[in-house]
This record gives C-alpha cells, sequence and structure tokens, in this order.
C-alpha cells in the first residue's frame, strides 16, 4: 500500500506545482472552485493518511513531518471544514 501512496502523493505533488503556476484554472461545473484548490485539498488528504500511518507503524518524527504539511496544504487550500484538520493539530501535539 505504500507504493500507492507515495505514487499518489508523487503525481498530487506535481498536481499542485501545475496549479500553483496557473490560478485561473477552475473545476469544471464551478467556476469558483480552482485546480489549486483542489490539489490542496487532495495533498491534505494524503498528507494526512501518511501522518496517520507513521503515527501507527511507531514513527513520531516522520508524522510530524507530515501533519505539517497537511496543514500547511489545508491552510492554503483553505480546507478549513475537513475533520482530518483536528487530526493534524492532535496529531503534532502528540507526537512533539
Amino acid at each position: 500500500m505504500a507504493g500507492l501512496f507515495a505514487e499518489a502523493l508523487e503525481q498530487l505533488e506535481y498536481c499542485y506545482e501545475l496549479t500553483d503556476e496557473n490560478e485561473t484554472w477552475f473545476v469544471r461545473n464551478n467556476e469558483e472552485v480552482t485546480l489549486h484548490h483542489d490539489a490542496c485539498v487532495h495533498l491534505h488528504r494524503i498528507y494526512t493518511k501518511l501522518a496517520i500511518s507513521a503515527l501507527e507503524d511507531g514513527d513520531p518524527d516522520t508524522s510530524v513531518n507530515y501533519c505539517l504539511k497537511a496543514y500547511n496544504a489545508a491552510r492554503e487550500g483553505t480546507v478549513h471544514q475537513l475533520p482530518e484538520l483536528q487530526f493534524v493539530t492532535e496529531g503534532y501535539v502528540l507526537c512533539k
């Protein structure tokens, strides 16, 4: 499973880079949501899953790194309503 997450992360980070340079790209059928926002949402989700996995594997340092990346992606994409954001905060405190 880790290989699939690594591959997904690589693709999402590439998508993020592309959309970061092109902030005028919008999601079809919803001109209020940019593709950059979408990339941030998906990066937030994968970073959170990786943080949880690292914490379960007993690697708090890696978990904290992923928590911070998830937090930054959520903040940049203004993903305040996602429930995983609470884990990011709690995970950071837990791992610190």
